[in-house]
């Protein structure tokens, strides 16, 4: 059993998520509602699993000022601006939106812990 235990242990680590203070990201849309940025998550995938190489987004709600709340999709985990650039470029080259943030960006307009996507 302590195995079995060790395994899981393991398995949660290795998924662990860099804080927001370590990675930048690509911004690939808005919106008010969950539900909404589900939608538009599932579109995306289905159309543009090729450009996607397999990376997840993060729904990412933030306050803007003078703007109120949103939904970000956001997909994380580029170790430098020129990563999630080079990544927006080529989704950009689709028609899909697409803009690199830093870490400081997202944690100017953060208001909770990002949920991974459920689409």
């Amino acid at each position: 059993m302590r195995g079995a235990a060790l395994v899981l242990l393991l398995a949660l680590a290795s998924t662990a998520r860099p804080t927001l203070a370590q990675e930048f990201a690509a911004h690939i849309g808005s919106f008010r509602s969950e539900a909404d940025a589900a939608k538009a998550w599932t579109g995306i995938k289905s159309a543009h699993a090729g450009l996607l190489g397999g990376r997840e987004a993060w729904f990412e709600p933030v306050s803007l000022p003078g703007r109120g709340d949103w939904v970000r999709i956001v997909i994380d985990g580029f170790g430098d601006a020129a990563a999630a650039v080079k990544f927006c470029a080529g989704l950009k080259a689709a028609g899909v939106a697409c803009n690199a943030l830093s870490p400081q960006a997202r944690r100017a307009v953060t208001r909770a812990t990002p949920r991974p996507s459920t689409a």
